[in-house]
């Protein structure tokens, strides 16, 4: 985690704003040397403090993968995102 002196993101602000935003990294804050806030993307914010955003139904979805993997650790299962792009072109046909 990149750490960065209040007074350079107060100077700076804009660019350190971009830098979490789009990189998706948190940037602490220090003062005087120590760590006294840090700087999140929203998302990551509401993820972290309401639970994850996610639809009931890809929680089942990775909740069947694990079981899947715990019964059977050598077979290879896709990921949502591919599965979701296989019944979209299913749809599609």
């Amino acid at each position: 985690m990149k750490m960065v002196p209040a007074t350079d993101v107060k100077n700076q602000f804009g660019n350190y704003l971009g830098e979490v935003v789009y990189g998706k990294e948190p940037l602490v804050v220090e003062k005087y040397g120590k760590p006294v806030a840090v700087l999140v993307r929203y998302e990551d914010w509401i993820e972290k403090t309401q639970g994850s955003p996610r639809s009931p139904l890809l929680d089942s979805f990775h909740q069947l993968v694990d079981d899947l993997t715990k019964n059977h650790p050598t077979a290879k299962y896709p990921s949502a995102v591919e599965l979701i792009h296989q019944v979209r072109e299913e749809e599609d046909a």
